[in-house]
């Protein structure tokens, strides 16, 4: 029996080094996917210490009060490609992967009358994360006991929006501010392997799983910011509370089925919850900011810090399911970050008064722990960004038209246990982003 057991290690080998859940959880552990506003975009979001348009409700809520003319109606159109490469180390041939082409995540947001008060208030909705990525490969099983012995089916869809009221007002050449944001979150993931009866010494194989769980959550945050500004020189501090979890409703399920000749194995295992608990806890961060500028020329600068989370369980599920039989769906239902700094650097190069060039470059650390098997976000790469674009002015609206480049790597090593059957797989996981938008901002006078 011994053919059996590497044959269902193989098996777990293929299901470890397609990364489990780690494209279906590929964003959650990274901050600064996702940037917004026209120029604020083209900067890389840099723009902490120099709000450029009304993303500044999201950046620097401090410096809303310093538009000269704030727009009614801001909005930005863009498309973008991403896709995951996973490369097994133990068959360099076998590649798992998925790619997604279609609508990136955008900001909408507007101000208030300013009749209506002394300060500035504003209104703001955006898209925090975006991912819906499937994964599915189908292999002829043959009668080598080493071959990968899997049928695999990675199926993910992650969106997390964000809604918030701004209020800022200028102290002379200081502005404060703050939004209250509102958050929705909803994710699903379903991993599944199914392996095709194979006679092995005469014997039958059968092994399938089923893991899965989905969510909805809300909590609430606020973002705290300051903006000074004299001169040639601006700074903007922020602040970011942790999330202040609310409410919502999950539900997981189970299988596990492992039929090969006694004494060897005879697992079969189920349970389904859909009254699970669920929580989501985001961190506290804190960014600085500075925009310095020199004839036709402006540099900005951005560091933003996020605190850690300690472990914790995002699906509670009840005990009379039978979950405890097993460890399986352990792993994606637990959450832990680690802290980390993100830094970023724009340029801004301005020929005309109604032409400008951009061009920036930003880190995007992943919070996801070393060890994968410590939480539902296994994105473990760093990723870094490059972005180019233009501004240009016409009948007193901006436009602006640029394009992103984003990318990171890193090695996978993973270790499952199906009924007392460990399976390890390493490889290595390649993630790839490319974005082209336009932004347009109506009736609004930037700062600076």
């Amino acid at each position: 029996m011994k053919a059996t057991g590497r044959a269902l290690a193989s098996a777990l080998g293929a299901l470890a080094a397609a990364g489990l859940a780690g494209p279906a959880s590929a964003q959650d552990a990274h901050y600064w996917a996702q940037q917004y506003g026209t120029r604020s975009e083209l900067l890389g979001g840099t723009v902490v210490g120099s709000p450029q348009d009304l993303s500044t409700t999201y950046y620097n809520p401090g410096g809303l009060a310093f538009l000269e003319s704030p727009s009614f109606l801001f909005s930005a159109l863009g498309l973008e490609y991403e896709s995951y490469a996973i490369d097994r180390d133990d068959t360099p041939s076998t590649q798992f992967g998925a790619s997604r082409f279609g609508a990136a995540p955008s900001i909408f947001t507007g101000t208030f009358p300013r009749s209506w008060t002394e300060s500035t208030l504003a209104y703001s909705f955006l898209t925090r994360q975006k991912l819906d990525a499937r994964i599915d490969t189908w292999r002829t099983i043959g009668s080598d006991p080493d071959a990968p012995l899997a049928n695999l089916l990675i199926d993910a869809k992650l969106t997390e929006n964000w809604g918030g009221i701004t209020w800022s007002r200028a102290l002379g050449t200081v502005g404060v501010g703050a939004t209250l944001f509102g958050v929705y979150r909803s994710q699903r993931a379903r991993e599944e392997i199914l392996a095709q009866p194979v006679p092995i010494e005469g014997g039958q194989l059968a092994f399938a799983t089923v893991n899965e769980y989905h969510y909805w959550h809300t909590r609430a945050l606020a973002k705290l910011g300051v903006y000074w500004q004299r001169g040639v020189t601006s700074v903007g501090l922020t602040y970011t509370t942790p999330g202040l979890p609310l409410f919502g409703s999950a539900g997981a399920a189970y299988y596990r089925n492992i039929d090969v000749p006694p004494p060897e194995s005879d697992v079969d295992e189920a349970f389904a919850d859909e009254d699970s608990g669920v929580t989501y806890r985001s961190p506290m961060s804190a960014a600085i900011g500075a925009r310095w500028s020199r004839g036709q020329w402006a540099i900005y600068a951005t560091a933003e810090w996020f605190d850690s989370v300690d472990p914790y369980r995002v699906v509670t599920v009840r005990e009379d399911t039978g979950a405890g039989t097993g460890t399986t769906l352990d792993p994606l239902v637990t959450q832990e970050l680690e802290s980390v700094l993100n830094l970023g650097v724009g340029a801004e190069f301005a020929p005309r008064a109604n032409l400008t060039f951009f061009g920036s470059f930003v880190s995007d650390h992943s919070a996801a722990d070393d060890d994968p098997l410590t939480g539902h976000s296994l994105a473990t790469w760093d990723t870094y960004q490059a972005t180019l674009g233009a501004a240009f002015t016409a009948i007193s609206s901006d436009f602006t038209l640029g394009v992103s480049v984003a990318g990171g790597h890193a090695p996978l090593d993973l270790r499952l246990d199906y009924g007392g059957l460990q399976g390890e797989g390493r490889g290595r996981v390649t993630y790839r982003r490319v974005k082209i938008f336009l932004g347009f901002e109506f009736g609004g006078t930037r700062i600076g």
